[in-house]
C-alpha cells in the first residue's frame, strides 16, 4: 500500500511518517506546501490549484490512499467523494472543529465545561470600564477545569472502531501531548464508543 501523507512537516504528519516507517507493506510518501523544506510539495489547501496538484501527485506516485494531516485539507477532502481520501464525513469534521457544537453533541454523556457566549471580561479590581472588553465572536468563554487530562488515539474504518490507545497526557506543549502514560479505563472506552454513535469517524482521530 502506498500512502500519501499531506502536511508532512507538521506535528501530525511527522508523527504519522514516524509511526509507519517500519510497517511492512506500507510505503509512506510525504507532501507539504513548504517548498523550501519538502522534496515533494503542493500548494496550500486554500489554493485554487490544490486539488489538481494533489491528483497529479496521486497519479505520479501511484498512491492508494491519502491521509490529510491539516484541518484545511481534511475539510476540503471530506467534501469530495473519493475512496482514496481517508477523511471523516464532512459533518463530523464541521462539528469537531466547532467547540460549542461539539460540547452540545456530547453533553448527554460527558460532563462538559460551562460556556458563555457572548462574554464580557473585566478585571476583579478596577475602576470604571478600565481593562474590560467584550470577547470577540470567534472566541468561546469556558469554565476552567483543573486536573489530569486524558485522551484516546483511535482509528475508525467507516464508523467501526479498529483500535484505540488510552493515555494520560503527562506533558502538553501548545495543545500537543509530548509525553503520555498508556492506561486502560472502561469508562473512557465506553464514552468513545458512545461518541462514535453520534459522530461517524473514518480514519485516525484523537478524542
Amino acid at each position: 500500500m502506498r500512502l500519501l501523507v499531506t502536511s508532512c512537516l507538521g506535528p501530525a504528519g511527522m508523527s504519522v511518517l514516524h509511526l509507519l516507517r517500519d510497517v511492512a507493506d506500507v510505503t509512506c510518501i510525504g507532501v507539504d506546501a513548504d517548498i523550501t523544506r519538502a522534496s515533494l510539495h503542493i500548494p496550500k489547501a486554500t489554493s485554487p490549484i490544490y486539488l489538481d496538484e494533489l491528483r497529479a501527485v496521486i497519479q505520479s506516485e501511484s498512491i492508494d490512499f491519502v491521509l490529510p494531516c491539516s484541518d484545511e485539507e481534511a475539510i476540503l477532502l471530506a467534501t469530495i467523494d473519493d475512496p482514496k481520501f481517508v477523511t471523516h464525513p464532512v459533518e463530523t469534521v464541521k462539528v469537531c472543529r466547532d467547540k460549542l457544537a461539539l460540547y452540545h453533541a456530547v453533553d448527554r454523556f460527558v460532563s462538559v465545561p460551562r460556556t458563555l457566549k457572548p462574554a464580557f471580561l473585566k478585571p476583579h479590581c478596577s475602576r470604571g470600564s478600565r481593562g474590560a472588553f467584550k470577547l470577540p465572536d470567534s472566541y468561546l468563554a469556558c469554565e476552567y477545569i483543573d486536573g489530569d487530562e486524558f485522551s484516546v488515539d483511535a482509528v475508525f474504518w467507516h464508523g467501526r472502531l479498529a483500535f484505540g490507545v488510552q493515555r494520560r497526557r503527562v506533558c502538553i506543549v501548545d495543545g500537543i501531548c509530548t509525553r503520555g502514560e498508556v492506561l486502560w479505563n472502561e469508562t473512557l472506552a465506553d464514552k468513545v464508543l458512545r461518541l462514535s454513535r453520534i459522530l461517524t469517524f473514518h480514519g485516525p482521530v484523537n478524542i
